[in-house]
């Protein structure tokens, strides 16, 4: 992450794969197996990202991408916000 010309940017790696939604599009479906794989990377990814005090706050199938060399990741990180307690 940098600061520039007043606005903040999160430079990411380049990833190899594709969004979870893309996956769905194209094959049309899980299998139970599959969900519960993805479910349990997916519930990592947001425990180092909750470790870090930070919400995510927008899950869904296009901002999960799918890499080639099997891993889950998150993008999207607009809406995260820092963790306050008390407030939403």
């Amino acid at each position: 992450m940098f600061l520039e010309n007043g606005t903040a940017y999160i430079v990411m790696e380049y990833l190899e794969g594709e969004t979870l939604e893309a996956r769905l599009e194209r094959i049309g479906g899980l299998s139970h197996d599959e969900v519960q794989g993805m479910a349990e990377m997916l519930c990592e990814a947001l425990a180092e990202v909750h470790d870090g005090n930070w919400l995510y706050r927008d899950i869904k199938p296009s901002n999960i991408v799918l890499t080639a060399d099997q891993r889950i990741v998150l993008i999207d990180f607009e809406s995260a916000r820092k963790f306050h307690l008390h407030r939403t």
